[in-house]
């Protein structure tokens, strides 16, 4: 339990540089499929997810290991790369 914690610890701290990035704004909130002119995104990207959802998920302790915290980060770019086309601006920075 006192791994667990330490290692969540420390990934709150990188999540946090992480969002810092200068590249990192297109990760930082859930996609918006009609703002972003992506209508077909949940047809495509099945499991959603964002880097500032990790971040709320993270603070609420509702991660029951620091795998599941990465999963979930993970995902944030995986769902990018599925959706945008190598090539695509959000597909490199991801």
């Amino acid at each position: 339990a006192a791994l667990q914690q330490h290692l969540l610890k420390q990934a709150s701290l990188a999540l946090s540089r992480l969002r810092k990035h200068a590249d990192a704004w297109p990760f930082d909130a859930p996609v918006d499929p009609v703002a972003h002119e992506c209508r077909d995104y949940f047809a495509v990207v099945t499991s959603p997810m964002d880097l500032g959802t990790v971040a709320s998920k993270l603070e609420q302790g509702r991660y029951p290991s620091f795998w599941h915290f990465c999963a979930d980060a993970l995902r944030t770019f995986d769902n990018a790369m599925l959706y945008n086309p190598p090539g695509h601006p959000i597909h490199k920075k991801a």
